[in-house]
């Protein structure tokens, strides 16, 4: 006599089994595409950003203490400047300033900042 409950079993299992690796193949794909769609995100980002070189200083007569540069800004200017430039180059975010060079001088010294808009 023929079992047909362990021969149904078996035939539906691999049914099942058939339909999960449709599944787990259609996620694969979904989720390859996302890798992909958020790179391409990424780098599109990360290649907008703008940066430029400030002096930051007492007295412009002396910005050549900071070395090369690309826009002077009084002592306490900074971060105000900063932002006024980036928005004038499209950026909405908060810049990132980094300092790169330090020179002693006159009240507050001149320091040389890489600020990256964002």
């Amino acid at each position: 006599m023929i079992n047909w409950r362990v021969a149904n079993t078996d035939c539906c299992d691999q049914k099942r089994s058939a339909a999960a690796n449709e599944r787990d193949i259609k996620m694969m794909r979904y989720l390859s595409a996302s890798v992909v769609i958020l790179s391409a995100a990424l780098s599109l980002t990360a290649a907008s950003a703008q940066t430029f070189i400030i002096c930051e200083g007492e007295l412009q007569q002396h910005e050549s203490w900071c070395g090369q540069h690309d826009v002077f800004v009084n002592c306490t200017e900074l971060k105000t400047q900063a932002a006024v430039k980036c928005r004038a180059m499209g950026a909405s975010g908060t810049p990132n300033i980094v300092k790169l060079h330090s020179h002693d001088g006159d009240q507050c010294g001149y320091d040389t900042h890489k600020v990256t808009c964002q």
